[in-house]
């Protein structure tokens, strides 16, 4: 399941990292530097690191939908969500059986 995981977390990098540098206008080169580096930190599997990469995913998608204008507002309102959303994870985790989770391991 973690590496489930980190390959979705892989998935959600790539758009977020080139829909930057189309509008940076960045190299080639500095768009793979950064998509090796976000790999390598996913594959490290600090959870710290992994938190703090989903987090600037969601500064960097406020801050593309809203042009740079109230992008603090919108990361906000994500951020609640996502707490909201991580809630109902642990919610949910606990209603599920041990036997579930020892046939998935």
């Amino acid at each position: 399941m973690k590496n489930v995981i980190n390959v979705a977390m892989i998935f959600t990098l790539i758009p977020v990292v080139l829909r930057v540098a189309i509008q940076k206008q960045l190299e080639p080169e500095q768009v793979a530097l950064v998509l090796i580096v976000g790999v390598f930190l996913i594959a490290g599997g600090k959870p710290i690191i992994k938190l703090i990469s989903g987090i600037a995913g969601l500064y960097l998608f406020s801050k593309e939908i809203t042009d740079g204008i109230g992008e603090k507002i919108i990361f906000a309102h994500l951020l609640q969500l996502a707490i909201v959303l991580i809630g109902f994870y642990v919610m949910f985790r606990a209603i599920i059986p041990r036997s579930w989770k020892k046939d998935k391991e």
